[in-house]
Protein backbone atom coordinates (compact mmCIF):
# COMPACT_ATOMS: atom_id res chain seq x y z
CA UNK A 1 0.00 0.00 0.00
CA UNK A 2 1.29 3.31 -0.73
CA UNK A 3 1.57 6.18 1.02
CA UNK A 4 -0.99 8.37 -0.89
CA UNK A 5 -3.55 5.88 -0.46
CA UNK A 6 -2.77 5.41 3.20
CA UNK A 7 -3.09 9.33 3.67
CA UNK A 8 -6.42 9.13 1.34
CA UNK A 9 -7.57 7.16 4.35
CA UNK A 10 -6.61 9.24 6.81
CA UNK A 11 -8.58 12.46 6.11
CA UNK A 12 -11.77 11.28 6.74
CA UNK A 13 -10.53 9.90 9.82
CA UNK A 14 -9.01 13.64 10.53
CA UNK A 15 -11.80 15.39 9.61
CA UNK A 16 -14.36 13.41 12.07
CA UNK A 17 -11.96 14.19 14.67
CA UNK A 18 -11.50 17.80 13.81
CA UNK A 19 -15.76 18.35 13.62
CA UNK A 20 -15.77 16.94 17.40
CA UNK A 21 -13.75 19.66 18.94
CA UNK A 22 -15.11 22.24 21.07
CA UNK A 23 -13.49 24.85 18.47
CA UNK A 24 -16.82 25.14 17.01
CA UNK A 25 -18.48 26.34 19.86
CA UNK A 26 -17.84 30.43 19.16
CA UNK A 27 -18.27 29.73 15.07
CA UNK A 28 -22.37 28.51 16.13
CA UNK A 29 -23.55 31.80 17.97
CA UNK A 30 -21.97 33.84 15.60
CA UNK A 31 -23.78 32.26 12.85
CA UNK A 32 -27.04 32.27 14.66
CA UNK A 33 -26.49 35.92 15.82
CA UNK A 34 -25.53 36.46 11.72
CA UNK A 35 -28.93 35.64 10.61
CA UNK A 36 -31.08 36.84 13.71
CA UNK A 37 -29.42 40.27 12.28
CA UNK A 38 -31.00 39.59 9.09
CA UNK A 39 -34.24 38.89 10.22
CA UNK A 40 -34.22 41.93 12.23
CA UNK A 41 -33.93 43.41 9.10
CA UNK A 42 -36.58 41.80 7.46
CA UNK A 43 -38.78 43.88 10.05
CA UNK A 44 -37.02 47.81 9.06
CA UNK A 45 -37.89 48.85 5.97
CA UNK A 46 -34.83 51.22 5.47
CA UNK A 47 -32.65 50.68 1.94
CA UNK A 48 -29.19 49.82 2.85
CA UNK A 49 -29.87 48.00 6.11
CA UNK A 50 -29.27 44.71 4.45
CA UNK A 51 -26.35 45.53 2.60
CA UNK A 52 -24.55 46.68 6.18
CA UNK A 53 -25.97 43.54 8.09
CA UNK A 54 -24.66 41.13 5.08
CA UNK A 55 -21.43 43.27 5.91
CA UNK A 56 -21.72 42.86 9.78
CA UNK A 57 -22.47 39.08 9.27
CA UNK A 58 -19.39 38.38 7.35
CA UNK A 59 -17.72 39.59 9.59
CA UNK A 60 -19.46 37.73 12.48
CA UNK A 61 -18.13 34.65 10.11
CA UNK A 62 -14.80 35.44 10.35
CA UNK A 63 -14.46 36.15 13.74
CA UNK A 64 -16.18 33.02 14.41
CA UNK A 65 -13.68 31.18 12.01
CA UNK A 66 -10.70 32.27 13.80
CA UNK A 67 -11.32 30.02 16.61
CA UNK A 68 -12.20 27.01 14.38
CA UNK A 69 -8.01 27.18 13.10
CA UNK A 70 -6.43 27.49 16.16
CA UNK A 71 -4.77 24.87 17.08
CA UNK A 72 -4.01 24.03 20.80
CA UNK A 73 -2.76 21.22 19.98
CA UNK A 74 -0.15 21.75 17.83
CA UNK A 75 2.95 21.35 20.30
CA UNK A 76 1.31 17.78 20.89
CA UNK A 77 0.59 16.92 17.14
CA UNK A 78 4.05 18.16 15.95
CA UNK A 79 5.48 14.47 16.20
CA UNK A 80 2.67 12.88 14.82
CA UNK A 81 3.30 10.96 10.69
CA UNK A 82 1.01 12.95 9.31
CA UNK A 83 2.50 15.87 7.62
CA UNK A 84 1.68 19.34 8.46
CA UNK A 85 0.51 20.90 5.34
CA UNK A 86 -2.11 17.79 5.88
CA UNK A 87 -2.96 18.85 8.96
CA UNK A 88 -3.49 22.30 8.88
CA UNK A 89 -5.49 22.03 5.39
CA UNK A 90 -8.32 19.14 7.35
CA UNK A 91 -9.48 22.69 9.57
CA UNK A 92 -9.29 24.57 6.68
CA UNK A 93 -11.34 22.81 4.45
CA UNK A 94 -13.70 21.45 6.98
CA UNK A 95 -14.49 25.18 8.55
CA UNK A 96 -14.03 26.36 5.05
CA UNK A 97 -16.93 24.24 4.27
CA UNK A 98 -19.27 25.22 7.24
CA UNK A 99 -18.80 28.83 7.09
CA UNK A 100 -19.13 28.77 3.05
CA UNK A 101 -22.67 27.25 3.76
CA UNK A 102 -23.61 29.65 6.18
CA UNK A 103 -22.32 32.55 4.07
CA UNK A 104 -24.46 30.96 1.17
CA UNK A 105 -27.59 30.83 3.37
CA UNK A 106 -27.26 34.22 4.62
CA UNK A 107 -26.72 35.64 0.84
CA UNK A 108 -29.76 33.28 0.21
CA UNK A 109 -31.93 35.01 2.74
CA UNK A 110 -30.48 38.48 1.75
CA UNK A 111 -31.57 38.26 -1.14
CA UNK A 112 -35.29 37.03 0.01
CA UNK A 113 -35.31 39.72 2.59
CA UNK A 114 -33.88 42.35 0.19
CA UNK A 115 -36.87 42.25 -2.36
Amino acid sequence: MGTAAMRSRQLPLLAGVFARTPLWRPLVPMVAIAFGLLIWADLDDRPGTVIWLLRVGATLLAAGATYVLDDAAAAFTTSSPTRLGIRRAVPVVVAGAAVGSAWAGLLGYGAVVAD
